[in-house]
């Protein structure tokens, strides 16, 4: 049997006839609103902490400090100790219900994710040299720069699985019934998160490595070209102690005044260049000393 309910038409008065299949569509839209309600209204919470630990070095200069950082064995490299790492521990807790013959349906889901940054100390900075000890802030602050930026990384993808999760459960994303369906869709999130993630850490690694080759470049094209300089005015002042020791030599054979007149010129000429000598070779050494830290 078929219903047909009736309504009448204000304007003409006659019934207006609505068929069982208008009522049908009608129901379905409100299951799909009740069902898109019931999506939005899941809670994703975001929970991080960042705690710093620190491990002490020792050392004198640059290969001493490296040495000992060397020795802690810090990171997953083998044979090399990183200065700085940077660690994520991550857990979710799912709530979750399973209406009869529906999907499953998230109604809580809590992302926790726990970071430890270790960072390098030095136990006796006093031990320093004022250049070393200078080289060795800069240097502790790269490293803590560099691995907070590995922080910042392993935050933004916890933000952003979270919101592709909130997207995924107001579209009704998961398929199929029971609540193993709601955890390999969570799961599934976030194994494609952390390849993500994975591959952020390593082009960050392979962006900052770049970095640091340029600044070493840098250094050793400024030392380069200091020694340059350095050969010519070493080789001026062998110049000039040759002149000298040739005229003391013929100062024998020869008018004393003359000689002494050239002599003394001679000295005065190689005294004038010894100051720019030492404020080159200072330079060479210092900078020489800076590129003993750039790593």
């Amino acid at each position: 049997m078929v219903l047909i309910m009736a309504r009448r038409s204000p304007r003409s008065g006659r019934p207006r006839i609505r068929s069982p299949r208008h009522h049908l569509l009608v129901l379905l839209l409100l299951l799909i609103l009740a069902c898109t309600t019931t999506a939005v209204a899941a809670d994703v919470h975001r929970a991080s902490t960042v705690r710093d630990q620190y491990f002490d070095v020792s050392g004198a200069s640059a290969d001493a400090v490296f040495a000992s950082i060397a020795r802690k064995k810090l990171g997953p490299e083998p044979g090399r100790g990183a200065s700085g790492l940077t660690e994520s521990s991550f857990r979710y807790s799912l709530e979750m219900e399973v209406p009869d013959l529906e999907a499953c349906r998230v109604t809580s889901l809590v992302l926790s994710l726990d970071i430890v940054v270790t960072l390098p100390r030095h136990r006796a900075p006093h031990s320093l040299s004022a250049d070393d000890k200078r080289n060795w802030e800069i240097y502790a602050t790269a490293v803590e720069l560099h691995e907070y930026r590995h922080v910042e990384i392993a935050l933004r993808g916890l933000e952003e699985v979270a919101a592709r999760i909130e997207r995924g459960l107001a579209a009704g994303r998961i398929q199929g019934s029971g609540k193993k369906s709601c955890k390999e869709y969570i799961d599934r999130l976030l194994a494609e998160q952390r390849e993500t993630t994975k591959r952020r850490h390593a082009d960050f690694h392979r962006d900052d490595s770049r970095v640091v080759r340029g600044l070493q470049r840098n250094a050793r094209e400024a030392i380069d070209k200091l020694d340059s300089e350095l050969a010519k005015l070493t080789a001026a002042i062998d110049a000039l102690d040759t002149v000298i020791a040739a005229a003391q030599t013929d100062q024998l054979h020869a008018p004393a005044g003359e000689l002494l007149a050239e002599i003394h010129a001679a000295i005065e000429a190689r005294n004038g260049l010894l100051p720019e000598h030492r404020t080159l070779v200072a330079d060479r050494n210092r900078r020489a000393k800076d590129l003993a830290w750039i790593r």
